[in-house]
């Protein structure tokens, strides 16, 4: 099987990594990455130098990580201790990607911790996931009222949102905000940032 990895292919583009670790590996996977790879490899490791490389060349990226097993696992948590456990947390917990981006499909063998960590983070899962995370949008585009100085307003994470309602009179504005893993909610946006809008009433009879 070693041996065959290094056959010559009829495909320029084609190449292969050969390294001694698996920071080495992924360095040179995502210095050497064609416009769209396909990489195989021996187990999920093979697949962070990729999406790492890709995640330099894009603002956001979406990843459908499919997997009977979480990869979830940190070097703490794992069972076994293989690195093979934890790519996608590697992935994760370095900020290549957003838990807001991703989605796990497949997996029906999750070790108690990696459940527990789907659960704090958020972390999508199943089919039916997957069109909700590539259609939410994770930031609101501001601008002056001549249409210039744009700038991006963060939101709490990928989501829908709906009724933006603001003034030129007043530096805030309100919208409706739901997620997969948040009911729709009213926020609130200011200078300072964006908000969850509480529902009680001020001294002015106003909400706040």
């Amino acid at each position: 099987m070693a041996e065959a990895a290094f056959l010559a292919l009829p495909y320029p583009e084609a190449g292969v990594v050969d390294e001694e670790s698996l920071t080495e590996q992924s360095l040179a996977l995502a210095a050497g990455l064609p416009e769209r790879p396909l990489v195989l490899g021996g187990c999920c490791c093979a697949h962070v130098g990729a999406v790492e490389g890709l995640a330099t060349r894009h603002e956001r990226l979406a990843v459908v990580w499919l997997d009977a097993h979480g990869d979830l696992n940190t070097p703490e948590t794992s069972p076994s201790g293989n690195q093979w456990g934890m790519p996608l947390r590697m992935l994760l917990d370095s900020g290549t990607v957003h838990p807001a981006d991703t989605v796990l499909v497949g997996a029906r063998n999750l070790d108690p911790p990696e459940k527990e960590f789907i659960a704090a983070c958020g972390l999508r899962t199943g089919e039916e996931s997957i069109a909700s995370t590539l259609d939410g949008v994770s930031h609101l585009d501001r601008y002056a009222h001549d249409g210039g100085g744009h700038r991006p307003v963060a939101l709490p994470e990928a989501g829908s949102l709906a009724g933006l309602d603001g003034s030129r009179q007043r530096d805030e504005a309100f919208f409706s905000f739901t997620s997969f893993t948040r009911p729709p909610a009213l926020f609130r946006w200011t200078p300072g940032g964006v908000a969850a809008w509480s529902h009680r009433p001020g001294r002015n009879g106003l909400r706040q």
